[in-house]
């Protein structure tokens, strides 16, 4: 195996090889003399470009099959022929998650079949004798009053009953999302940054949507960002209310802190539930989020 093994690398090496050779003793027409006897094309094959990149092909024989090598100027900067490049200006969205608090209840499914494992169980266990469980007698019941005075806590809380949305202390089984009025224009929408056209790329879209959710809640808050790259992105055309651009997502959860909404660009905070962020997006808009989140 070892030896089938190296002799297929020395056979896919062999054509790269020749191809080198060919390219470093061409002439100044690009036609090749000495090793280049396999060079099919004449005039130094054929330039074209893939993405941004200029491309040179040069195409040879080998083993009777015509083969081609390309030799990319610049590997930065390429991309697949058929992505679309994003409409600008380029928005970041910060999306501030809270994470559920407590445990959802059960489905339907979820309560039958832990119901018929039971009654399964049941059906297997058997009764140990006494002298078998404490031959020594040393285990005792203790039944404490606090045991006996222990309730859970209601799952429904007062901002539930209330309709607080500007709590946290609400909808504890599932996970909420922070959303911001602007101060300027009166709209709803996460913490956003465009960024600047003029800046060089120097400024990534993580770090542009930290910047704005910084703006929005306040540096006494602490997050935890959910890697590097957007979830998804959304053309600001199709959004309730319109414009030009691209919006891309990231996502970051809500570790500690309290929010410091009405000092920056956003004067008004609530937190939603998925279902509840179709009260400010526009139904194509809040499907897409909905997939996201």
């Amino acid at each position: 195996r070892a030896a089938v093994a190296r002799a297929r690398r020395a056979a896919a090496a062999a054509p790269r090889a020749a191809a080198q050779r060919c390219l470093a003793s061409a002439g100044p027409s690009g036609s090749s003399v000495g090793d280049c006897v396999g060079l099919v094309s004449s005039g130094g094959g054929a330039r074209g470009s893939v993405g941004l990149v200029s491309v040179n092909t040069n195409t040879y024989a080998s083993n009777g099959r015509a083969q081609s090598i390309r030799h990319y100027a610049d590997a930065r900067g390429t991309r697949p022929r058929d992505v679309v490049e994003a409409t600008r200006p380029l928005i970041a969205n910060m999306i501030v998650e809270r994470l559920p608090v407590v445990m959802p209840l059960p489905e339907d499914w979820e309560l039958e079949y832990q119901s018929w494992s039971m009654e399964r169980r049941k059906q297997f266990l058997q009764q140990l004798p006494e002298d078998l469980v404490d031959p020594k007698g040393e285990f005792e019941e203790i039944v404490s009053s606090d045991e006996l005075r222990f309730a859970a806590a209601s799952r429904e809380t007062e901002a539930d009953r209330n309709g607080d949305q500007k709590t946290m202390k609400r909808k504890l089984d599932q996970f909420l999302f922070l959303v911001v009025r602007d101060r300027e224009t009166k709209t709803w929408g996460f913490p956003t940054g465009v960024a600047d056209e003029n800046d060089g790329n120097t400024t990534t879209m993580r770090q542009l949507a930290k910047n704005a959710m910084d703006d929005a809640i306040g540096v006494a808050v602490t997050t935890y960002l959910v890697g590097n790259a957007p979830m998804g992105h959304f053309a600001a055309s199709a959004t309730k209310t319109g414009g030009e651009g691209t919006h891309f997502y990231l996502r970051a959860q809500w570790l500690e802190g309290d929010l410091d909404i009405g000092q920056g660009r956003f004067d008004d905070f609530k937190w939603l539930t998925k279902d509840e962020l179709g009260e400010h997006f526009n139904e194509p808009h809040h499907a897409f989020l909905k997939d996201i989140c």
